[in-house]
């Protein structure tokens, strides 16, 4: 007796595993009936499954037990606990005691002390610095002033707010090696947060230097942060103004940043005090816009002036 189908009618399937090796001719002897009985009763109660063989090109080999004495999360002393390649080193951090690491921690002292010795190379003036100063004061100045007055006026011992971007990281860096205290935020990003540090550091005793068109312009377009700010804690507004008799302009930079020439002369001026109180802010913004500009642009203007009459 021979037989194809072993389910339902229209089943055309492989035979099920039961052991036969060649499902097209089975005999139907008792030993046959008996065989199929176990293959059948083996598949609906299994034994437990031996652990099967890993293939080494798809199944890593487990990894092995942490050393004894050593932390699970200890990057540096811990075996290699997993692939090959997977504890090793990060390419992208630099060594302790790679030279390149040594020169970048070191770059921004190096900047800033040969900054320092070529303002030495050109001639700088101050001019109208109030010295009966009876609190701390916030000056303002334009961004495209910076390179030339923050080398020179280190005296004002100053709290200043440089934004959160790449250039800004130079800059605080920088400054830093100066005297200068740094506040980071900008009237896009973390204006809040900066503020909020202003505040303090005017509590504190702290004068202030905001390059208030920042960070991204317009040029020479002042943004109302210092207005506020001395209306709420009551400290006047100096507006600084420079000018400088021949300069490298770096064109590229929204700003048109100026870095004086070997030989060159700097006027500075303090302006004016610009004292804002609580009932100016309920003045429209553009009022404590059009005042911050009005200030710097007659600071400029007087720096200008002494330019042309310089001793």
């Amino acid at each position: 007796m021979s037989r194809q189908d072993f389910g339902p009618a229209g089943f055309t399937g492989p035979a099920p595993e039961l052991g036969i090796t060649n499902p097209t001719a089975v005999s139907a002897g008792p030993e046959t009936a008996a065989r199929l009985a176990a293959n059948l009763a083996s598949s609906l109660n299994p034994e437990p499954a031996s652990s099967p063989t890993l293939d080494p090109a798809l199944d890593p080999a487990p990894a092995p037990a942490p050393a004894a004495g050593l932390e699970p999360n200890d990057a540096q002393n811990a075996p290699n606990l997993g692939p090959p390649g997977l504890n090793a080193p990060n390419p992208n951090i630099i060594p302790d005691d790679d030279p390149s690491r040594r020169f970048c921690l070191r770059w921004p002292r190096l900047l800033a002390r040969f900054v320092s010795l070529y303002s030495k190379l050109y001639r700088f003036k101050v001019l109208g610095y109030p010295e009966d100063l009876a609190g701390p004061a916030i000056f303002i100045c334009w961004h495209s002033e910076e390179t030339t007055l923050l080398p020179n006026c280190g005296f004002t011992r100053g709290h200043i707010m440089i934004s959160r971007s790449r250039d800004g990281d130079i800059l605080a860096s920088v400054v830093k090696k100066w005297g200068y205290l740094v506040s980071r935020g900008s009237s896009s990003k973390g204006a809040v947060a900066a503020l909020r540090s202003m505040r303090k550091a005017i509590d504190q005793g702290d004068n202030l230097i905001l390059a208030v068109d920042g960070p991204r312009g317009p040029r020479r377009v002042a943004k109302p942060g210092a207005f506020y700010l001395a209306a709420k804690t009551g400290r006047p507004i100096y507006p600084v103004g420079a000018a400088v008799s021949f300069a490298h302009v770096f064109k590229k930079s929204w700003s048109h940043s100026r870095l004086p020439w070997p030989g060159a002369k700097v006027a500075a001026v303090f302006g004016e005090p610009i004292r804002p109180t609580l009932e100016d802010l309920a003045k429209p913004v553009a009022e404590w816009v059009k005042a911050l500009t009005d200030g710097l642009t007659l600071a400029t203007n007087q720096a200008e002036d002494y330019l042309k009459n310089w001793p």
